[in-house]
């Protein structure tokens, strides 16, 4: 029932539409007499049918009124670091949960795709033993290309009918949404739900394709739905619903992913951080709650697997397994006496290490031609069906008549690997016999890895040739096609064949006669795996965890090192190329060569699109249906007696789904009743402005009407952004807030200190007595501190059913003086609001206006206009940044910089 309905809320959630930069077409209206503009069927706003883009996220933290508020309340009845502690324990369960739900799905994958797997296995054995030797080796292909066909349909089915973004490994999409932007649906329940099924099905119909990419984006999937959906239910999991949270979890889940499907937690944690992470995103506490993710994900699935298997604990299995070193290697684990590796075998790891570097380049510039001619030829349905379709085919006849034509048939005692370890093929060989290429190109491919790594005896050095070239092509091929696929276990494929063929012909040159096979054939997997990926310390890491082999950490990070170095020379990892080839504004971690010289002025967009501290819903309406843009500057100015503004003062940010909550709610400012003609005159644009043009400007209280002045008290900062129109008088929260604990006709004289014998501080409200607290003891000061805050949260708090300072019952959200609570902010986490769900607003409504003080971010971060292009660069790579506002010396708004903006200058 859980699973339904999390399943429902999921399809329910709109997908995101709108990229952070470039006003969008001016959409078609219709008048609909009463009622607000809305858009029209036939409309090309992004309103109406959203495109598919990615856009950036905030991972910058907002500092307005509802986030103080609900900081306040946090502290409400606690003390010392309760509240920290408690929140500590939230995210730890949550981890846990995540942790839990990954290890599950990358075991349930497991099961599946060995049933599969096996099942069309037995079914090809069965048929070549009967009809080998009368109809030859075709029925048996027959019965395997028929059984793959129809495994692969199912797989690409999962992309082209149940969700797009299930093809592919997802490891682009992570590292891009964790470098702040995130692709449309790529973590939603339906591409778990198509990774997860395409990927069985993918594997078991012998597609060259690993499965350990898709548990990866499976992990990060569900740390992005499990958190919100729990929050639905359990109300303390809504203040976890922030962007900065949300980044944290996802990266929970992805180091669950690597770990449940390794078992290799710590290399989850290091493949994260090395992969994925950024300055700003990575700290202390977000490291122990990866690596408690990532264990927790290690013993469910040592439990689950155990006791599914009905073997000891300590007998299990991860689903990516390619089994511990035994014999000297597992005896002399930590022994130093005798080394599995001499000095003179260096020269020969970074051989290996460059043949590893140019052979993954060399990959990725082929894959990326491929991909690139698929997006131009391969656009429809159809068209992407018969592509796999095709590949599938292909990919089953060369493996299976590669053994028919280059293959040996080897008695069953005398195979160089464990018959226990690997499904040994008899095919079309004689009774007792057994297909040893057979045995490595049909079966599950970590399977080959184990044999390939573990066996004792020799391989004919042809057939390692030719199987390395098949794998290398066929994995070329297929990675790009509409099926879920994974690069992990392919590479180390490809690696350690070419390994273990280096391996075997250094045992044949005189004093190299006891080089390992299967350690060579190790470095050769970890050599590949770099040049193919990029990855480093945790390709080292993830290696050695999963074989149990730390006796060759020091060769294989020689590998590593060189085949990294070899590879930047031609080309960046797989992973990267494909961000950029999808059009996604990733940062790279240094600024590009073509920011030298520049300033913040040649990088911003300009006019900048800027909203007023108290606009009409009308104009509001207008401009989010006539521009796409996800931030808006708030600005201030001051006016001469025409009315005319000088300026545009910079006040704050403000993002396009806040406005969107806010429409949505009705969260209309709160209206005055008409001034007396006098209090005209003295708030009239001439009038109002005297004496407050300098913001710090206090003890104007007598150019404002006395009951003004009783409701604004000494808030210089309300006064100076007082806004007249053509409506009625606005009060701002901030004064409705005083006037409620101030009380009716209370001049703001008697606030302050001088005439307050209790010493209360202006604003604050009457009868609370400021807490004095021993100086030497600094956690009684940071108690009482809290518990001040927490005691304003609670006076300051206009409850529903109560009144305002016009006698006006409080109703809805609008119960903390016309100020949303952060709760509802929270309820629309993880949702991406149009205008249609705005819904039709009234012409009354239109008229009103919107205060947008309390919720605009008042924290943004800006930059002077002369400020240098690479320090742009490194405040989006560095503090998370969506939106960068450029000001001039005056504070007035000169342009606005997004992501976008600044990766521009890479292709520039």
């Amino acid at each position: 029932r859980g699973l339904v309905r999390m399943w429902r809320w999921s399809r329910a959630t709109p997908s995101a539409s709108n990229e952070d930069t470039g006003p969008g077409p001016v959409a078609t209206v219709t008048l609909v007499p009463g009622d607000v503009p809305v858009p029209s069927s036939g409309s090309s706003s992004s309103t109406d049918s959203p495109p598919k883009k990615c856009y950036g996220l905030d991972f910058d933290e907002m500092h307005n009124s509802v986030e103080e508020r609900r900081r306040a309340e946090a502290a409400d009845g606690k003390c010392g670091e309760a509240d920290v502690s408690d929140t500590t324990l939230l995210r730890m369960a949550v981890a846990l949960v995540i942790a839990g739900a990954t290890a599950s799905v990358a075991l349930a994958l497991k099961k599946a795709i060995d049933f599969f797997g096996e099942l069309k296995l037995h079914e090809v054995e069965h048929i070549a033993e009967k009809t080998t030797k009368t109809l030859g080796p075709w029925p048996a292909f027959g019965t395997l290309a028929a059984i793959n066909i129809a495994y692969v349909i199912v797989a690409t089915l999962c992309v082209v009918v149940v969700e797009p973004r299930a093809k592919g490994s997802g490891i682009p999409e992570v590292k891009a949404y964790l470098n702040g932007r995130r692709v449309p649906n790529v973590l939603s329940l339906r591409t778990l739900a198509g990774k997860a099924i395409g990927i069985v099905f993918a594997v078991a119909g012998n597609l060259v394709v690993g499965k350990e990419g898709p548990m990866i984006l499976s992990g990060a999937a569900l740390a992005n739905l499990l958190p919100q959906f729990l929050a639905r239910f359990i109300e303390p999991l809504l203040g976890l619903n922030k962007a900065s949270t949300e980044r944290d979890f996802i990266s929970v889940g992805a180091a669950c992913g690597v770990s449940a499907a390794f078992a290799a937690p710590i290399g989850g944690v290091l493949i994260v951080l090395e992969e994925a992470a950024t300055v700003q995103h990575w700290h202390s506490s977000l490291t122990s709650l990866v690596f408690f993710g990532a264990i927790a994900a290690v013993v469910i699935v040592a439990f689950e697997s155990s006791a599914s298997k009905g073997v000891a604990l300590a007998n299990w299995e991860p689903p990516v397994a390619f089994g511990a070193f035994e014999g000297r290697s597992a005896s002399e684990f930590y022994r130093s006496d005798e080394p599995h590796w001499k000095p003179a075998h260096v020269p020969i790891f970074a051989l290996v290490g460059a043949v590893g570097g140019l052979l993954g380049a060399l990959f990725v510039s082929l894959n990326l031609k491929l991909t690139r001619l698929r997006q131009r030829c391969v656009t429809t349905a159809s068209a992407k069906v018969l592509e796999v379709l095709a590949v599938s085919l292909v990919t089953s006849a060369v493996l299976y008549w590669l053994p028919y034509l280059a293959g040996s048939c080897t008695p069953k005692d005398d195979l160089p690997f464990d018959p226990a370890a690997v499904e040994t093929l008899r095919l079309f060989c004689g009774p007792g016999e057994v297909s040893t290429l057979g045995s490595l190109t049909l079966p599950e491919l970590d399977r080959t890895v184990k044999a390939l790594l573990h066996a004792a005896g020799r391989f004919p050095e042809g057939e390692l040739a030719i199987l390395a070239a098949v794998f290398w092509g066929l994995a070329c091929l297929t990675y790009g096609v509409s099926t879920p696929s994974g690069l992990f276990v392919p590479s180390i494929v490809i690696g350690s064949t070419l390994g273990r063929l280096l391996g075997q012909g250094l045992q044949l040159v005189p004093g190299l006669e006891d080089t390992g096979a299967g350690a060579m054939a190790f470095v050769g997997a970890a050599a590949y795996l770099t040049g193919a990926t990029r990855l480093t310390v945790s390709a080292v890491v993830v290696l050695v965890e999963t074989a149990s082999n730390v006796t060759y950490a020091i060769p294989i990070a020689i590998a590593v090192l060189v085949a990294k170095v070899v590879g930047d020379k031609f080309t960046e990892g797989l992973y990267h190329e494909h961000i950029v080839l999808a059009g996604v504004a990733f940062l790279p971690d240094e600024a590009p060569e073509a920011a030298r010289g520049l300033r913040a002025a040649d990088v911003a967009s300009s006019p900048v699109v800027c909203l007023h501290e108290v606009p009409t819903v009308r104009a509001l309406y207008e401009t989010l249906l006539h521009t796409e843009h996800s931030g808006y500057p708030v600005t201030f100015g001051e006016e001469d007696g025409s009315g005319k503004r000088s300026g545009q003062k910079f006040s704050g940010l403000v993002l396009r789904q806040q406005l969107l909550i806010l429409l949505k709610e009705r969260a209309f400012a709160i209206k005055t009743p008409r001034l007396a003609e006098d209090e005209e005159a003295a708030l009239s644009p001439s009038g109002r402005r005297r004496g407050v043009r300098d913001p710090d400007h206090v003890g104007v209280d007598a150019e404002l009407p006395a009951g003004m002045s009783a409701m604004m008290g000494t808030d210089a900062d309300a006064i100076a952004r007082w806004r007249w129109g053509s409506g009625p008088l606005l009060i701002p929260a901030a004064a409705v807030l005083r006037r409620r604990t101030v009380g009716q006709g209370t001049d703001s004289s008697s606030q302050s200190t001088e005439s307050d014998p209790s010493g209360t501080a202006p604003g604050r409200p009457v009868g609370e007595t400021p807490t004095t607290t021993d100086a030497g003891d600094g956690s009684t000061r940071k108690q009482s501190k809290r518990q001040t805050i927490a005691s304003r949260a609670k006076k300051w708090a206009l409850r529903p059913g109560g009144t305002d300072a016009w006698g006006r019952t409080i109703t809805g959200a609008v119960a903390n003086a016309g100020v949303l609570d952060w709760k509802v902010f929270a309820r629309y986490f993880g949702r991406e609001l149009t205008l249609k769900d705005v819904g039709a607003l009234s012409h009354d409504d239109l008229e009103k206006t919107l205060d947008l003080t309390p919720y605009m971010n008042v924290g943004a971060t800006t930059c002077h206009h002369a400020t240098s292009a690479t320090r742009v660069h490194e405040l989006f790579r560095n503090l998370g940044l969506r939106h960068l506002t450029v000001v001039d010396s005056h504070n007035c708004v000169r342009g606005i910089i997004t992501r976008r903006d600044v990766t521009a200058l890479f292709h520039e």
